[in-house]
């Protein structure tokens, strides 16, 4: 994009801001669509480079690594890679009785088979990997969740029997001071 907009695509901001501002003048609304032009051109260049780095590594063979990277950003490597060997272990729970016994191997025997994926690989492995990411997460949410409204339910009924407590023990006192 040019640093310096074309005087036709200036003036034709300007004819813009001059229908909806009547009565200012040509030299006003110059700048003022110059700041716009400005303020446009950053913003798409902005854009533009945030779009230069994709999520999604590039084509060809990658490692392992750099394809849960690319899946899970933000997430720490260790976690990355328990998160990978768990789904791995839930994939096996489900598949893994099917397997004869020659052609099963160990979760360490699996990554290292898996330390290079190719596009079609990654293409496999992704999806399911990320759904179950997501209703794994799903579920350690909604399971604090229970556990806090749990936590808060016990501390409110012993708040309430506390106070029925003392309750009981005022009324035991007026009942003491009307018989004396």
């Amino acid at each position: 994009m040019n640093a310096i907009p074309e005087l036709e695509k200036l003036a034709v901001i300007a004819a813009a801001l001059a229908r909806s501002r009547p009565g200012f003048e040509p030299g006003k609304l110059a700048s003022e669509a110059l700041q716009l032009w400005t303020g446009c051109a950053t913003a798409i260049r902005s854009a533009a480079a945030s779009a230069e780095s994709p999520l999604e590594p590039p084509l060809g063979p990658i490692t392992l690594e750099d394809a849960l990277r690319s899946w899970l950003p933000g997430v720490k490597h260790p976690d990355r890679m328990r998160a990978f060997r768990e789904w791995r272990k839930y994939v096996w729970k489900i598949e893994g009785p099917g397997i004869p016994e020659a052609e099963r191997k160990t979760i360490e025997q699996d990554l290292v088979s898996l330390k290079t994926l190719t596009p079609v690989e990654r293409v496999l492995l992704r999806n399911p990997f990320l759904v179950w990411r997501e209703q794994q997460t799903r579920e350690a949410r909604a399971e604090a969740g229970r556990a806090g409204a749990e936590e808060k339910a016990k501390k409110k009924a012993e708040k309430a029997e506390k106070a029925k407590a003392r309750a009981e023990k005022k009324a035991k006192r007026k009942r003491v001071k009307k018989i004396s």
